[in-house]
């Protein structure tokens, strides 16, 4: 993992670059800014820096959309059950 790179969970520090979330986030800086246009994501000044509160950043990731819905998704009773092919 790049050196630079921030995440969350193990981060003592309170804001990354909007870079550090473009990498953090693996999304450019075009989904970016739409994000943060659309009131998903808000960014913070410092001087003429940009930067994104980890808090933030963490409420913008649990709030995309889950893909799978688990109510429908297999148990693992019916996977051990299905005949292989």
């Amino acid at each position: 993992m790049p050196q630079n790179t921030i995440t969350p969970q193990n981060t003592s520090q309170t804001a990354m670059t909007v870079q550090e979330f473009l990498s953090w986030a693996r999304i450019g800086k075009t989904k970016f800014y739409k994000e943060v246009n659309a009131g998903r994501l808000t960014l913070r000044k410092v001087g003429t820096r940009s930067l994104v509160a980890v808090g933030d950043a963490q409420a913008w990731f649990d709030g995309l959309p889950k893909v799978g819905n688990s109510d429908t998704a297999p148990d693992a009773d019916h996977l051990s059950n299905s005949q292989s092919i």
